[in-house]
């Protein structure tokens, strides 16, 4: 697999206040090519093994060159006008083994290794001087696991898991992970619990970026917890379930809005809420699905707010495929009030909106296929970020080829 992109852009900077409130006129111009490389292969080994092994490269070049953003409500300083050049590599080796040692237990082990090395030279224009600004990363994350899958009979399934990462230039982190799925035959019903801990090393533009990023950033780690309740209706043509959620993110990096702002590592912030959701199949031909979720969220120690994160989220969807080169879907969007910031306009609180996305594809064989898609259809007025109104009515033409 491989895919290849080249694009160019002109925007408002973020945190400018965009079309509607940006003080500085002049476009952010940003030119990215991307290419990403991927190999995968496996095979049997006896009747009780088997193995995957993958590999992948990425690259991305971009060139960014921004006017900056003038003082405002928020930020007395505003960003100077600045620029960027940098590229981005990673490397990535995976191997996995799966074993099935009795009927009731399989057992999967795997390792893998990651080389991300990156470079940005940066230039801020600062009281009419230029200051030029250099990073540079170069890290390798080595890391095993292994997950055991217990079957004792047909309604009980358990998952226990364990990865060791071994990141360069940090100490070794463990994640666990425990899992549980029972089902209840005579009701159709089945109630699954799972419980782990997770890990991320800070990103190359959060360490390096020439406005924002900061060098000294921590790994993230958190801790989920997870309780679902599935239940099948209509002779198993249509199930409805919901989940309820509690996670908690130690060192989450998060925007600073300073000034001047930064990204910085929350020392905790929890995420907890609860989500319903129900899918239908009452033809052949036609899937329905919707959701619903609540999650409400909260920095330890702090009343600023995670931006973008609306409590409320929901959607409806409906795909119909009369024949089998033909697919039309339709899809309904909610997103409640979201909480945002600019320089500017200081804090301001974006209003629920509805969007609705259509797209038809047709296949003219399993190689080759085109669709034509419409962004929101019915031209709702909502705002993404402060001042950047959504696009209105937006057709697009896609073409997929595979060889």
């Amino acid at each position: 697999m491989s895919r290849y992109n080249s694009s160019a852009s002109a925007s408002f900077p973020d945190d400018s206040g965009g079309e509607m409130f940006a003080v500085r006129r002049d476009a952010e111009d940003r030119d990215a090519d991307e290419l990403s490389v991927g190999l995968e292969f496996g095979g049997q080994i006896g009747r009780r093994w088997d193995y995957t092994i993958k590999a992948s490269y990425y690259d991305r070049d971009e060139a960014v060159s921004s006017p900056g953003v003038a003082p405002g409500s928020r930020d007395p300083f505003g960003i100077p006008p600045n620029s960027s050049d940098s590229r981005f590599e990673r490397t990535h080796l995976a191997a996995t083994g799966n074993i099935s040692l009795t009927r009731a237990l399989t057992l999967s082990l795997g390792v893998d290794a990651q080389r991300e090395e990156g470079r940005s030279d940066s230039e801020l224009v600062i009281a009419g001087f230029p200051v030029a600004g250099h990073f540079e990363l170069d890290r390798k994350t080595h890391a095993s696991f292994m997950e055991a899958k217990i079957s004792p009979n047909d309604a009980v399934t358990l998952h226990v898991g364990l990865r060791v990462d071994n990141p360069e230039d940090f100490r070794s982190e463990t994640s666990p992970r425990l899992g549980m799925a029972y089902r209840i035959a005579s009701s159709q019903t089945t109630l699954r619990a799972n419980w782990g801990k997770g890990f991320k090393l800070p990103s190359f533009f959060a360490l390096g970026n020439a406005i924002v990023g900061n060098s000294s950033l921590q790994p993230e780690t958190s801790e989920s917890f997870d309780v679902n309740v599935t239940q099948k209706i209509w002779n198993d043509q249509s199930h409805i379930g919901v989940t309820f959620f509690d996670s908690r993110y130690f060192d989450l990096v998060d925007l600073d809005e300073g000034p001047p702002p930064q990204l910085v590592n929350r020392s905790e912030v929890s995420a907890k809420g609860v989500e319903l959701f129900a899918e239908s199949r009452p033809v052949v031909s036609l899937w329905l699905n919707g959701h619903v979720t609540y999650t409400k969220t909260d920095i330890k120690d702090s009343d600023q707010p995670l931006r973008n994160r609306p409590k409320w989220r929901g959607g409806l969807s409906a795909r119909w495929q009369p024949k089998s080169n033909a697919i039309y879907h339709i899809g309904v969007s909610y997103v409640g009030d979201v909480e945002d910031s600019s320089i500017p306009t200081g804090a301001r609180t974006l209003e629920s909106y509805v969007a609705v996305d259509a797209a038809v594809t047709w296949s003219q064989s399993e190689d080759w296929s085109i669709a034509f898609a419409v962004d929101n259809l019915f031209d709702a007025d909502y705002e993404e970020a402060v001042g950047f109104p959504a696009p209105g009515v937006t057709p697009r033409i896609l073409t997929t080829l595979r060889f």
